[in-house]
């Protein structure tokens, strides 16, 4: 998939648990997610004006994040207004 309109095609990078402990909640306990996420780019539109580099990881708003699901594939992709940095 070739992204356009100042889509970036990102692969969420999943936060790994460092330590697994059992805490007893109750039911209605929601654990609060982070409003941002690392991701890996793996290509951008044309016309996208961030300088970008295969594999780089970014810093993206994790609600803005879009997943398609087309036959079995998903991708992710995120406009280039909600990257907030990238190293």
């Amino acid at each position: 998939m070739r992204p356009c309109n100042r889509y970036i095609l990102i692969n969420p990078i999943s936060e790994e648990e460092e330590h697994k402990t059992t805490v007893l909640v109750p039911d209605s306990y929601v654990a609060k997610k982070s409003s941002y996420l690392k991701a890996h780019v793996l290509d951008w539109a044309e016309d996208v004006k961030i300088s970008l580099h295969e594999n780089a990881v970014v810093i993206v708003n994790s609600g803005m994040v879009e997943e398609i699901d087309l036959g079995g594939e998903k991708y992710h992709l995120i406009l280039e207004n909600y990257v907030l940095g990238h190293f």
